[in-house]
């Protein structure tokens, strides 16, 4: 969980450089493989590469965000309530030739 500081995270494929895990805090990389019999017998699959470790940086649109410290991701978003924010979980997708698609996952805390 993101809102707990650095905690684990994953990096698969090539998202760009838009995401990347904080110098130092890489504990593996492997090859991957994405596949999926949906389409048949013949569709397409993917050899990426995974690299896992703690934090997570992201450097693109709407919200950037880095999660190095002890601290959570504290989050303000205009127009979403009055409170504190925090990340809990984060997924960038990135298909070729596509908007890449950014998922937050926020916990509200409303402190009164």
């Amino acid at each position: 969980m993101l809102f707990a500081g650095a905690g684990k995270s994953y990096i698969s494929g090539d998202v760009e450089g838009l995401a990347s895990i904080p110098g130092g805090q890489s504990v593996a990389t492997y090859p991957i493989l994405n596949a999926s019999a949906a389409s048949g017998p013949t569709s397409l699959y993917e050899k990426a590469t995974q690299t896992d470790g703690f934090g997570l940086s992201y450097s693109g649109a709407p919200y950037s965000f880095s999660s190095t410290g002890e601290e959570g991701v504290k989050m303000g978003v205009p127009g979403i309530g009055a409170g504190d924010m925090y990340l809990q979980s984060f997924n960038l997708q990135c298909t070729p030739g596509q908007v890449p698609i950014a998922s937050y996952n926020l916990i509200f805390i409303n402190v009164n």
